[in-house]
């Protein structure tokens, strides 16, 4: 901590992370680290007709698991949204693999790379997730991990590097364990987890 920095006062960081429309009404899954402590969170779509900002009220927080639940304000027409997987918690190694999302600002961007494993965790144990070499950097937070059928796998959450960089260690949270915080986040705004 800086002593020369008031805690309540300093503004806080911004940054560049990326999301999932998860249903046509406008909700939208990221990681938490990308909402924490924030002032207000601004969303942009990619949208060829619509290049408006929107602002976002924070449905549900999942901290353990590193997932926020968002709702998009002002957006009154069916949102384009993407799927879970029926079958994330049963991915193998060697699948195919896209990231999606805004590396190191560059927006809208698409890489691909397989499933390296399927037995990690992100920041704890009880969160299961899997490792990718698809090309995951900074700004990729909170982006989806799809299959081949552009079904969401993963949410994109850290990447294993000694120098913050991409070494082909990233780690996505797995999408059954996406879809179950996303429907206890849609009622309860939270998450109940084991201590």
């Amino acid at each position: 901590m800086n002593p020369n920095v008031d805690p309540e006062t300093e503004p806080k960081k911004s940054g560049l992370c990326s999301g999932v429309v998860v249903d046509d009404i406008g909700h939208v899954i990221t990681n938490f680290h990308c909402v924490y402590n924030q002032n207000y969170i601004r969303l942009y779509y990619y949208d060829e007709d619509d290049w408006q900002n929107y602002e976002v009220n924070v449905i549900g927080l999942d901290p353990l698991a590193d997932l926020a639940l968002l709702k998009v304000i002002g957006k009154e027409e069916p949102i384009p949204h993407l799927k879970f997987a029926e079958d994330a918690g049963k991915i193998k190694a060697g699948t195919d693999v896209f990231a999606l999302g805004h590396p190191m600002g560059m927006a809208w961007t698409v890489t691909k790379g397989i499933i390296s494993s399927t037995e990690r965790y992100t920041r704890h144990p009880f969160i299961k997730a899997i490792q990718t070499d698809s090309a995951i950097n900074k700004g990729n937070s909170g982006g989806p991990l799809l299959n081949m059928k552009g079904e969401i796998v993963g949410i994109n959450a850290l990447i294993i590097s000694k120098n913050q960089q991409n070494a082909g260690v990233g780690l996505a949270i797995r999408g059954d364990i996406v879809k179950k915080s996303f429907e206890s986040m849609l009622v309860t705004g939270r998450v109940d987890r084991p201590a």
